[in-house]
């Protein structure tokens, strides 16, 4: 999975301030699957709400989709100490 392909949905989540993946999908001319993979292993992504599914056909397996969400990290966030043991 390329790099590119993570700042690409990075950028594009900044920009819309949530999708869903077939709208990220769309919007960036990748595959469902390619992006899917890409946010599961984004680590500063979250699912934010579902929302009804619009599509009759695919309704029947998926009722609910997931609208996902780029967390504000802020500049000044205070980073952990790591503890010897």
């Amino acid at each position: 999975m390329a790099l590119h392909t993570d700042i690409v949905i990075r950028n594009h989540l900044r920009e819309v301030g949530g999708a869903t993946v077939a709208e990220i999908a769309d919007a960036l001319d990748l595959s469902r699957d390619r992006v899917l993979a890409c946010l599961k292993s984004m680590v500063d992504v979250y699912i934010d709400r579902y929302v009804d599914n619009p599509c009759e056909v695919s309704r029947r397996m998926h009722k609910y989709l997931a609208v996902y969400e780029l967390a504000q990290i802020p500049e000044n966030c205070p980073q952990p100490k790591g503890e010897k043991r």
